[in-house]
């Protein structure tokens, strides 16, 4: 079962091989730069292996699952982009 989560990264670790693996755990979605919304089967101990391998292995990773299971979980003003994803979960 698909499972949404949070990944937070350094700032300054943006380059496209992080990008890259990141979108390459399923659905994404990014905002800031470094927030990420991922939709997978995988668990957080397995996307952090998955992106932190060899060259991000001393960088800071913060994954987080993410439930909201009464669609009234979260709140805020974001880019509409990110309600219109949330909903597609």
């Amino acid at each position: 079962m698909k499972k949404v989560f949070l990944v937070i990264h350094e700032l300054g670790i943006i380059n496209d091989v992080l990008k890259d693996r990141i979108r390459s755990l399923g659905r994404s979605y990014v905002f800031w730069n470094n927030h990420w919304l991922v939709e997978t089967d995988l668990t957080a101990e397995e996307i952090y292996h998955r992106i932190a391998c060899d060259i991000f292995e001393r960088q800071a990773f913060f994954i987080v699952e993410i439930t909201n299971k009464s669609r009234e979980g979260y709140w805020g003003i974001m880019n509409r982009t990110l309600w219109k994803w949330l909903k597609n979960e």
